[in-house]
């Protein structure tokens, strides 16, 4: 699964272009791309939505609102967000 804006990837044999929300398989999503740059990833658990982001370029808000329609549970963001956060 790719976003729309990214290339194909050489040799592949089958691409699935993801623009809005999709559900990958039972309680797997993507959110869909966001901001013609990347998507996240959304887990569905007994306890709320796993949010499991990339670099967050488009921005952690932006992330949560288009998980927002199920109920965060954890978000997991790369430890550099976590790090240009506390500059």
């Amino acid at each position: 699964m790719l976003p729309v804006s990214c290339p194909e990837p050489p040799g592949a044999s089958e691409v699935v272009r993801v623009k809005e929300p999709f559900k990958i398989h039972e309680n797997i999503f993507s959110c869909g791309e966001l901001k013609s740059i990347e998507q996240s990833l959304m887990v569905k658990t007994q306890k709320g939505l796993a949010v499991i982001v990339g670099c967050s370029h488009p921005g952690v808000k932006n992330i949560l609102k288009a998980a927002s329609q199920l109920r965060i549970w954890i978000l997991s963001v790369p430890l550099i967000v976590l790090s240009l956060s506390q500059k």
